[in-house]
């Protein structure tokens, strides 16, 4: 049986061309970068989830705007033992600017490029499907 998690992320470009991403360490010590964003909270539109998200995870304020497309992914999580069926809602969104330092503290705000996310294994959107909007 696998628990479904919906959540609704963004991807955004600074003048330098890289994307905001959160690094947090993972349960076996080594880094990950993750995209903005996260589980959709009750009746929560994706677009307030984006932007909350953001801010928790960043402190950064985001403007979402077109929608990119949507992933799905089934994963088994070893430190829950738990099997996800994760469906995520990808967003272009607009960076106003960062606010001020994240209140979760085990994320930090770092931006790369397309390229370095599209190498990073923590990212479970399948990039191929944004080659056509980049």
């Amino acid at each position: 049986m696998y628990v479904e998690r919906v959540g609704a992320y963004g991807i955004g470009f600074d003048e330098n061309g890289k994307i905001p991403v959160a690094m947090t360490h993972l349960y076996n010590g080594k880094e990950g970068y993750f995209l903005l964003g996260g589980g959709i909270e009750n009746d929560e539109e994706h677009i307030a989830c984006i932007e909350r998200e953001c801010l928790e995870e960043a402190r950064l304020s985001v403007t979402p705007k077109d929608f990119v497309c949507k992933g799905e992914y089934y994963q088994f999580i070893e430190q829950t033992e738990a099997n996800f069926y994760g469906v995520g809602y990808f967003y272009y969104m607009k960076i106003n600017k960062v606010i001020a330092n994240p209140t979760e503290p085990d994320h930090i705000l770092v931006w790369l490029t397309l390229d370095e996310i599209r190498e990073n294994a923590s990212f479970h959107i399948k990039f191929g499907q944004l080659n056509k909007y980049t």
